[in-house]
């Protein structure tokens, strides 16, 4: 591997870190958003804490809506 070939490959590195820092702002400020594009969707995952609070939260609309 030569001294250009490294510097490519360390670019590109570089650059796709620099995309998931701004990918993770993002996340954090637009947490509550509706929309979502494809990457959004693909970088997404659920996590079980996640489906547990939804569910709790479910019950306790339903519970609301019975009283």
């Amino acid at each position: 591997m030569d001294f250009q070939s490294t510097s490519d490959n360390q670019n590109c590195f570089a650059n796709i870190l620099a995309r998931l820092r701004e990918s993770s702002k993002e996340a954090v400020v637009s947490a509550d958003s509706t929309e979502t594009d494809n990457y959004t969707m693909y970088m997404h995952v659920d996590r079980a804490v996640q489906d547990r609070f939804v569910s709790i939260l479910k019950k306790l609309m339903i519970q609301m809506m019975q009283n």
